[in-house]
């Protein structure tokens, strides 16, 4: 049985990551792995410092004692991760349990109904070996069914959207072209002029790579701000997946700048994706469909 993780603290924000957890670990299948990141730091006096540590493991586990009564009939245990960054100690038990994914909380900071990241989370999305997931504040669980796919043409891109086919509703690929002004003629200096054949080429390319896919997906091709436009759409979906960027060899997540924005203002969960999916991740959103996913560049 794979696991997902499920970070939560003290905070509202456990509840939201729980609830989407939850939702989750029931469509793939999995066991939650409720985990609670806590400082611990060694009292200089050996006659107060067992009852210290003492006290502090109480603690945190009545935080996570708290959310294995939520989970309904999904399996569910908790793991104390006492010192360190909480970001680096999930990542650790991410890489130590081969976890299939990590969902977090937002941020107190974000609207109600909004992702908003806090620092936290963005730590851990830099680095983490596996999809991470973030709820919005107040989520309370959903099906994840109508699932948006941001698609920027990379190959990150195409992991989300290789996740996304296995989803038993409706997928929505989006990809955004963001026009720039660039210089016509040197004869004509401050002129500025929009090449419509970029934008008309990048339309056909997006057509032909994905043609095969169907009535399966629903393709939109979109001329303006990507982070508008996906925001935008995030309002009639169950779940966002984005990929990461990770250069060179890296199999870890790191945000891009759609991505960075995207986990601060979508209306919906958001998943991002790295660069290389565990085994265990490719199920998360249900039995993968029998579809050929498009390779880059036309076909």
């Amino acid at each position: 049985m794979s696991q997902i993780i499920v970070g939560v603290d003290g905070t509202e924000r456990a509840a939201d990551a729980v609830a989407l957890a939850t939702a989750l670990a029931r469509t793939a299948g999995a066991e939650l792995l409720i985990a609670h990141a806590y400082p611990f730091e060694a009292s200089t006096s050996r006659v107060s410092m067992p009852d210290r540590e003492r006290r502090t493991r109480e603690r945190a586990a009545e935080v996570m004692e708290r959310h294995l009564g939520t989970t309904g009939d999904v399996p569910a245990r908790t793991v104390p991760l006492p010192g360190g960054s909480p970001g680096r100690r999930l990542q650790g038990l991410a890489e130590r349990a081969e976890a299939a994914a990590i969902v977090i909380g937002s941020s107190h900071r974000g609207d109600l109904g909004r992702v908003f990241a806090g620092t936290t989370a963005e730590r851990l999305l830099h680095g983490a070996p596996c999809p991470v997931l973030v709820a919005p504040r107040g989520f309370r669980g959903a099906e994840l069914r109508r699932i948006l796919v941001g698609h920027d043409g990379g190959d990150e891109a195409q992991l989300a959207l290789e996740l996304a086919l296995g989803a038993q509703g409706p997928v929505h690929l989006v990809q955004v072209f963001e026009r720039s002004p660039v210089t016509v003629q040197a004869s004509m200096p401050f002129t500025w002029a929009i090449p419509v054949e970029l934008e008309e080429e990048a339309r056909e390319r997006f057509e032909a790579r994905f043609a095969r896919l169907g009535d399966a997906v629903e393709c939109e091709f979109v001329v303006g701000d990507a982070i508008t436009e996906l925001v935008r759409r995030t309002e009639e979906a169950d779940l966002a997946i984005v990929g990461s960027r990770a250069p060179g060899r890296l199999a870890s997540l790191l945000l891009g700048s759609v991505s960075a924005r995207l986990i601060r203002r979508a209306a919906c969960p958001v998943m991002v994706v790295p660069r290389s999916v565990p085994g265990e991740s490719t199920a998360l959103l249900g039995a993968r469909q029998a579809l050929a996913v498009p390779a880059g560049g036309a076909s």
